[in-house]
């Protein structure tokens, strides 16, 4: 369901969730079932992620861990190294901890860092939208931190970080406009020096 790409990371296809629950259900029969991504990235690549994971979550209380099997003898094994990894960072004692504010801040600029790099935008400021603010610049890419997936668009002053839906695949490369309204964003694509706005999403 999954694939690798040259640079490590994996490329989630967008029916993901929807043949995950398929095989759930092939699995267990037609019973309600609801599929969640928890992190983008596979939980034995998460000791090492630089930025905030899903063990980091569950080690400071902000998300549910497993209570007992094989997930949660793996998620426990891996959560010590996560703590020995980021104890090599300068972050934490070395021992499962939760993180508080001023250290997630740190790994989400590590992460936001290494993104950068891989997109080649390290001269520009990375904001991220705002709520009910106007942002407009060209889709350049997606890119997955935090645990979350965010649209990657450029203008000539900055690059703004907005949730990111699989319809803006079809528009990668073209001017656009958005906003912010209650964690999702309207886009409006094809804008032209203030006159008309085309496609919109």
């Amino acid at each position: 369901m999954r694939s690798r790409a040259s640079d490590g990371q994996f490329a989630i296809p967008e029916d993901y969730l929807a043949k995950a629950s398929a095989a759930d259900q092939a699995r267990h029969g037609a019973v309600d079932l609801e599929v969640r991504v928890l992190d983008v990235r596979p939980l034995e690549l998460q000791p090492q992620a630089r930025g905030v994971t899903w063990l980091d979550k569950v080690a400071s209380g902000l998300a549910k861990g497993p209570v007992s099997g094989a997930l949660a003898d793996e998620a426990k094994a891996l959560g010590l190294q996560r703590a020995e990894v980021l104890k090599s960072w300068g972050i934490g004692s070395g021992a499962p901890m939760g993180l508080g504010e001023r250290e997630r801040r740190q790994l989400w600029e590590m992460e936001l860092e290494g993104q950068m790099e891989r997109l080649g935008q390290t001269g520009k400021p990375m904001v991220r939208a705002q709520e009910g603010k106007r942002f407009s610049g060209v889709y350049l890419d997606r890119a997955h931190m935090g645990g979350r997936t965010y649209a990657v668009i450029e203008s000539k002053t900055a690059v703004t970080l907005a949730p990111w839906r699989p319809a803006l695949e079809a528009c990668r490369g073209q001017a656009l406009t958005g906003v912010l309204q209650g964690g999702q964003v309207d886009f409006r694509f094809g804008q032209s020096r203030g006159r008309g706005l085309g496609l919109e999403l």
